[in-house]
Parts: structure tokens; C-alpha cells; sequence
């Protein structure tokens, strides 16, 4: 398929991830080998948009990362820029990723960088960041003006945000929500905002619950809110605080996920996750999910087509090392 029937927006922040991987997580203060490394770049949206990429064109989609950069442009760096983001942008650049809606702060600033420990057990994320967020003014500068425009072409358009700098993302979400009765008049509509909910300490993060058309829950999330095993008392709990007809999922690693259409009649429906013999790497297993969700969603499909696809894909990705080649491995089921 080559004709675009969505642009889905990713919002959040992008990092450098070094990853090691070790067979077990190591003691304080000792020394151990690791079996492997790896440097990717990472970031929950810019994941989820690495695996976006893989089919966009079966899927119809454009894609684009907002978020801010360090230092300058590309093509614009300047003589003494001592950063590395310039690999940044030539990642998304080469996955068919854009960036016009993003900011560079700067050469006085440096890539965010998250150092990754990974187990087949457990993954241990130490990250250091001093990039000032995307603000909601420059959202409001740069993606509504954007989003006219992709109305304009007769296209649907997808806004998908990390639940982070919870204050000024809550402001983008009202944007979006005030503004959308205006989308529509050029064939195309906003028609989705999802919101990925990942870490359970970020104050006010729960009141984006009532926003969001879609909304991804973290095992994390689900258990340091109260519900320590209890996906299903989670969203019973949860939902009612949604909207109406929201769509909700939560993942719960080896055990698949659970999904539930915010209707009176609906139930709880839990998908399990497809066997992995041997796990490689699960770092971006969670984004991977949120990636096939989106896909199955935008293609018209059910919520737990989208969950069953989006756990055949997340396993899939768990057996390998990084994003590339899953296409391959799990073709797109929907014309």
C-alpha cells in the first residue's frame, strides 16, 4: 500500500541507550563480564515509531517523532558542537521517521543517555538527561498547525504520548482535546490520542486517565497504584474514570496482556502472550506492544486483535536483539 491513510505523532524523549548484557544482575561493588553490548537509540515513542516504520507502507502510515534534541539541526551543527546527536536524527531519518516538529536546544547540551543492565530476568535502567522538555507552547507552535494540514490532505492523524512532564503533557492533551470538534472538514480527522502510562510515581499522571482515547498500562503502573497481581481489579477499578468507549491495555509480561473497551456491556479479555523458548532482549518489549496496538487500531481492527498482534509481535521481539526485522517475522494480517 502506498497511499497514506494515517500519521501517527509520537511524543516523548529520545536516548542514547548503552546496553550490557549479563546473565545475571551483578553484585555491589564486584566486577563481571558481560555477554554482550549494544548502542541503540532508544526512548519509549522512538521505539514504538522503530517498529512503526517496519510497516508503514502496508499499513498506509507517516510517521513523526516530537520531542527536543540536543544541539543543532541537522545540517545546521555548529563548528564546535561536541555532541553526538547528529546520529540521533540520522536514525529517525533513516527509518522514515520525521522530525519537523521537534526542537534542538543547542550545542550546549548534550544526547540523553540511559545505560541499560540486562538479564533474561530483569533489566536495570540508570538514564541521565538535562534537555529541557517539549513544552506545550511549542507543541501548540508547531504539531496543531501540522495537524490542520494533514486534515486538509484527507488523512486521519494519530497523536501517541508518553506519560511524562506530566504538567506540560496534560496541557498538550487539553490542546488537542479543545481543538479536535474542528478536525474533520477536510475528509481526514483526529481521531486518536492514546497515552502510554509507564511509571506510577509521576504526580498528576492519573489525571490523564479521563483523556485519552487509548490508554497502555505497565505492569509497573498497575502494581505500584495497589493492584500487586490483579490486571483485571486494575482496569474494573479504572475504568471508571475514562471516557466512554476508551480503549484499555495492560501488559503484563510473560502472561500476555488484558484489554477492555470502556463500554456497559464489555468485558475484561486477556490475551496470552505467544512462548518464547529463549528471550534475548526485552528492552522496547512494552513499546513493541504499543506499536502493534496502534497498527491493528488504525487498520479498524478490534481491541484484542490489536492485543493479540501486539503480543505476537512484543514476543517475537523478546527473541531477538533490537527492533529490525520483524515485519519479516510477523507480517501485517490486515489488508
Amino acid at each position: 500500500m502506498s497511499t497514506t491513510k494515517t500519521v501517527v505523532f509520537a511524543v516523548g524523549a529520545v536516548y542514547k541507550d548503552v546496553l550490557l548484557f549479563t546473565d545475571s544482575f551483578p553484585k555491589e561493588d564486584s566486577k563481571q563480564r558481560a555477554t554482550n553490548v549494544a548502542t541503540r537509540v532508544g526512548g519509549n515513542a522512538a521505539n514504538t515509531l522503530q517498529v512503526l516504520s517496519q510497516y508503514r507502507r502496508d499499513a498506509g502510515l507517516e510517521l513523526e517523532f516530537v520531542g527536543a534534541f540536543a544541539g543543532d539541526p541537522p545540517g545546521m551543527e555548529t563548528i564546535n558542537d561536541s555532541s553526538t546527536s547528529t546520529s540521533i536524527p540520522t536514525h529517525f531519518k533513516s527509518h522514515t521517521i520525521r522530525l519537523t516538529n521537534s526542537t534542538f536546544r543547542g550545542a550546549t547540551y548534550t544526547d540523553p543517555t540511559s545505560y541499560i543492565i540486562s538479564t533474561p530476568h530483569s533489566r536495570t535502567i540508570i538514564n541521565h538527561n538535562t534537555v529541557p522538555d517539549f513544552t506545550v507552547r511549542e507543541f501548540q507552535g508547531t504539531v496543531l498547525p501540522t495537524l490542520d494540514a494533514v486534515d486538509a490532505e484527507g488523512k486521519e492523524s494519530w497523536v501517541h504520548i508518553e506519560g511524562r512532564n506530566v504538567g506540560e503533557v496534560t496541557c498538550m492533551v487539553d490542546t488537542l482535546l479543545t481543538t479536535r470538534s474542528r478536525f474533520g472538514g477536510g475528509g481526514g480527522g483526529m481521531n486518536t490520542v492514546s497515552i502510554e502510562f509507564e511509571k506510577p510515581g509521576r504526580e498528576g499522571l492519573d489525571g490523564l486517565v479521563g483523556k485519552a482515547d487509548v490508554l497502555f498500562f505497565s505492569r509497573v503502573y498497575v502494581e505500584g497504584t495497589g493492584f500487586t497481581g490483579a490486571p483485571e481489579r486494575f482496569l474494573e477499578s479504572v475504568r471508571g474514570s475514562c471516557r466512554v468507549g476508551a480503549v484499555l491495555f495492560v501488559t503484563w509480561g510473560s502472561e500476555g496482556a488484558y484489554t477492555l473497551v470502556n463500554t456497559p456491556s464489555a468485558s475484561i479479555i486477556h490475551v496470552p502472550a505467544p512462548r518464547v523458548d529463549a528471550v534475548v532482549d526485552t528492552v522496547g518489549a512494552g513499546d513493541t506492544f504499543i506499536a502493534g496496538c496502534i497498527l491493528a487500531l488504525s487498520c479498524k481492527r478490534s481491541a484484542e486483535e490489536a492485543a493479540r498482534f501486539g503480543c505476537r509481535l512484543a514476543s517475537e521481539k523478546c527473541a531477538q536483539d533490537g527492533f529490525e526485522g520483524l515485519v519479516s517475522k510477523v507480517p501485517l494480517p490486515w489488508p
